[in-house]
Formats: structure tokens, C-alpha cells, sequence
């Protein structure tokens, strides 16, 4: 089994033992903002991500020691309906002291650097939140509003104009995987109309 998996493997595994566990995790490490970005050197699918994640971490800290980001072109989503998820990964008990993320390749590939820098902000949102890796339906859209507006302000800070970023990563996003983004995009757009700004986008 390929070490991905098997690490998202555990995450959910460990949460199924805490039970009716809470949204987020506790006792996260210490957040920063100078923190490692490593992908795997042979799929260059992700080579791309990794200046955009060193932008949006440098002005605004996330409680990992590391970031991994991998694709889909050599390891699999838990369920095909998903475009990406991150989750907390490495050595030692839960909560690990890394951040994953996972993206699909079609969306590695096809996504503009303007809708891949928002898809990315919203998965450090998660890390920054501490969300755990499978939260129950009733947290979903807790967790994806949360997370949504954890991006805004990180795109923000790194002096994008988050609101027009977030709507046109769901616009590329509902165009490429209809149903992504938790069955509920155009909600998640709609809450995005009431952030106007006048930066830059990428």
C-alpha cells in the first residue's frame, strides 16, 4: 500500500476510534509561516502548486512543521467524487505535525494559476483550522464555509483579492468537476459576492 494512502488511512482510522470526535483537532503545533514545501520530484504535476503555497504561507502561519503536497497521478482520493483534501500527515501520534495535500491531477492540470491558488488557500485553510479529515455531514459545511473564509483572509494577507479568486476557482471548478466542492458550490460562490477588494489577483 502506497504511503499516502496508508497515511489517510490512519487519519480516518484514528478518528473512528476517538468516536463522536470534535471538529477540530487539539494541541496543534506552534503555527509558522517559514515552513517546508515538499512534493515528489518525479510528478512534475505538482511542481507548479509549490510556489503558490510558499506565497500564501509566507504572511500568514499554519500549525504544521511541513507541507507535502502530492497528486493523483500516483496515488488515489479516498472517493472519486473528490478534487482535493488535506489532512494532517507524518511522524508520531495524532495530531501529525505535517500537512498533506492531495489534488487531482485533471485539476493540476486544467485549473488556472488564478482557481489553483484558491483551491490551495482553501486546503491550508483546513490545516490552518485543524479540521479533522472526515468530518460527519452535519460538520461538512461547517467545515467548507470555514475553511472558504480562512482563504479569503490568507489570499488576502498575500495580496491577492480573495473574494474574486475563491469565485473563480468554483466557477473553473463547477465547469470541470460538476458536484465538487461538497455538492453546494454555488453556495459557497453566493457567500463570496460580499468581498469586494482592490488587489491583485494572481
Amino acid at each position: 500500500m502506497k504511503p499516502v494512502i496508508i497515511m489517510m488511512a490512519m487519519a480516518v482510522v484514528s478518528q473512528l476510534i476517538i468516536g463522536c470526535s470534535p471538529l477540530r483537532w487539539e494541541n496543534l503545533p506552534k503555527p509558522q509561516t517559514e515552513v517546508p514545501v515538499l512534493i515528489e520530484e518525479f510528478d512534475g504535476l505538482t511542481r507548479r502548486a509549490a510556489p503558490i503555497i510558499r506565497k500564501l504561507v509566507k504572511n500568514r502561519p499554519v500549525p504544521v512543521t511541513l507541507i507535502q503536497v502530492y497528486s493523483t497521478r500516483f496515488h488515489k482520493l479516498p472517493t472519486k467524487e473528490q478534487i482535493a483534501i488535506s489532512y494532517r500527515c507524518g511522524p508520531g501520534e495524532p495530531p501529525k505535525p505535517y500537512g498533506c495535500i492531495l489534488i487531482k491531477d485533471t485539476v493540476l492540470k486544467e485549473l488556472s494559476d488564478v482557481a489553483l491558488t484558491g483551491l490551495l488557500a482553501h486546503e491550508l485553510g483546513h490545516i490552518e483550522l485543524g479540521h479533522r479529515t472526515t468530518p460527519t455531514a452535519s460538520q461538512l459545511r461547517t467545515t467548507e464555509f470555514d475553511a472558504d473564509d480562512a482563504a479569503i483572509a490568507r489570499l488576502t494577507d498575500a495580496g491577492y483579492c480573495g473574494g474574486p479568486v475563491m469565485r473563480q476557482t468554483f466557477l473553473e471548478l463547477i465547469k470541470l468537476t460538476p458536484g465538487a466542492g461538497g455538492g453546494f458550490t454555488g453556495e459557497r460562490f453566493a457567500r463570496t459576492l460580499n468581498t469586494p477588494c482592490a488587489l491583485s489577483l494572481p
